[in-house]
């Protein structure tokens, strides 16, 4: 992101990165940003610690049946001419 350098990462900014995706601009810098912020702030070190161990857990656990005509719902869905 331009100027990204220019500004310091705070708790508030970190959360407005990883809302926004970091829109593909300056990835490698900003995700060392993150990294740094995170290992300096214990509030943030501790939320991705706990993010972490959720999505371990949910990647873990058995994932319920999807309703057997989900695909072709969504396929009808996403293949609809837009309405004028």
């Amino acid at each position: 992101m331009a100027g990204e350098s220019q500004q310091a990462m705070t708790c508030g900014r970190l959360k407005e990165l990883l809302r926004a995706g970091a829109a593909g601009e300056e990835l490698e810098h900003v995700a060392q940003a993150i990294t740094g912020h995170i290992e300096r702030c214990p509030t943030c070190s501790t939320a991705e610690t706990a993010l972490s161990t959720m999505l371990a857990r949910y990647r873990q656990a058995e994932q319920p049946p999807l309703p057997h005509d989900l695909e072709r719902r969504l396929l009808d869905l996403l293949c609809r001419s837009p309405e004028a």
